[in-house]
């Protein structure tokens, strides 16, 4: 019989665990682990309300919504994490993809200038991710991308 784990620490432990698969060994002595794509939507709505700024969920809701195609929704999210975390790359960078699947290039190069500023440098990413496509035709997109790679790799 399997064991039952203590959890504690609240939400931020349960979304370890969803992130790291381990959410089947918290399920296993009440059933299955939901196989619903909904599943992470909901938990982390739910860790949402009881937590308005769990850094976590909004990331992890901001980037579904989004990749869903709920750029709105997505947006929203994006500029709490941005207020909450305002010097984090990660957090810029999402946000100048939800700006320009939004079609708000000004906006979008101005986060991704930020971005870029407070250390985002995976230039190759950023030549690969589909969001970015409307930017691409853009000469600051091409000064952001040698900018990102640094003084090393000019390509």
């Amino acid at each position: 019989m399997a064991s039952r784990k203590s959890i504690v620490g609240g939400p931020d432990v349960l979304l370890a665990l969803y992130y790291g698969g381990g959410m089947a060994d918290l399920f296993a002595p009440v059933g299955p682990k939901p196989d619903d794509d909904d599943f992470g939507v909901k938990f982390c709505e739910a860790v949402l309300e009881s937590d308005p700024d769990h850094v976590e969920a909004l990331a992890f809701l901001g980037n579904t919504y989004t990749t869903r195609g709920k750029y709105e929704r997505g947006a929203v999210l994006d500029l709490r994490l941005v207020r909450l975390r305002p010097h984090s790359p990660r957090a810029r960078y999402n946000l100048a993809c939800t700006y320009a699947l939004l079609g708000r290039p000004e906006d979008a190069f101005a986060e991704l200038e930020r971005a870029v500023e407070f250390g985002f440098d995976d230039a190759e990413h950023m030549m690969r991710d589909d969001d970015l496509a409307s930017l691409r035709e853009d000469a600051r997109f091409r000064d952001l991308v040698l900018r990102a790679r640094g003084p090393r790799d000019k390509r």
